[in-house]
């Protein structure tokens, strides 16, 4: 009943209270009947669903000790908590220890080749990972090199990493369109919008003819919720759109459709625009 209250509840507090109580409930409920398989169960499926990936194992490593006929269901209960934790590990970029589980499975599953298959390519990733950190510590000013670290940490979750590796790249490298490109992207993927409007307005300096400057430009100021300032981007992007040749981005039906630019949809001078086309 507490495990439930504890996904239904949207307070923030409450779901702090119902997950103690939830939890001392199963640790009553297994402590009283370590043999049970419906409280070993329920209760490593709870601890999974919380990230409680060591004490899922530990409950379900007592309960194959404490039941010596169930020790097949045991090491299921145990895969099943490093199944769960494996792939949590790899969406957040963590082979080193997405290998380390990988290993775990097959020790526990001789016979399925697959987990030992996954442990030899997370260390390839491992090995390749360092290779790209190693490189951007070598060249910090090459582009391709701060994207791989930039990819890497964004996907390791470590946005500190990030804007410490955008700093050192903005450091060593030229002032060019192509690096001020890399530069603004890489704020973009971390959702740092103040930096990345800095980069923004330096690159109208060096490209103030592209249309997909002022108009990422636009973007980047309605993230800030600065409506006025996007305005006139978006209608500098607009006038230097209808002259291209080339019209690449397509912006009239992105800004059309787009949620972001629904305040710039009411404003009168984009209306008439939009309206015109």
């Amino acid at each position: 009943m507490f495990s439930w209250r504890q996904t239904t509840t949207k307070d923030v507090e409450l779901k702090k209270v119902y997950a103690q109580e939830a939890d001392f409930a199963f640790r009553q409920a297994f402590a009283l009947g370590p043999i049970y398989p419906e409280a070993a169960f329920r209760y490593v499926h709870y601890l999974n669903s919380n990230h409680r990936f060591d004490d899922a194992k530990l409950i379900a490593q007592t309960f194959g000790k404490t039941s010596p006929n169930q020790k097949d269901v045991s090491r299921r209960l145990i895969l099943q908590s490093l199944t769960i934790e494996e792939r949590q590990l790899v969406a957040k970029g963590d082979y080193v220890k997405a290998a380390e589980v990988a290993l775990e499975m097959a020790q526990l599953d001789a016979k399925n080749p697959g987990h030992m298959t996954r442990h030899q390519y997370y260390q390839q990733m491992i090995l390749q990972n360092r290779r790209f950190i190693s490189a951007f510590k070598n060249a910090p000013g090459n582009t391709t090199n701060l994207l791989r670290v930039v990819q890497l940490y964004t996907g390791m979750r470590k946005t500190n990493e990030v804007v410490q590796a955008i700093e050192l790249f903005s450091q060593k490298s030229n002032k060019n369109r192509i690096n001020l490109t890399a530069t603004k992207n890489a704020y973009g993927l971390i959702g740092d919008w103040k930096n990345k409007l800095k980069v923004d307005l330096e690159l109208t300096k060096h490209a103030p003819d592209s249309c997909a400057v002022w108009f990422d430009l636009a973007q980047t100021h309605m993230r800030l919720k600065q409506t006025n300032e996007s305005t006139q981007a978006m209608l500098k992007a607009l006038a230097l759109f209808e002259k291209a040749k080339v019209k690449t981005p397509d912006i009239i039906p992105i800004l059309r459709t787009n949620a972001l630019f629904k305040p710039l949809r009411a404003r009168p001078e984009i209306k008439k625009i939009l309206w015109d086309n």
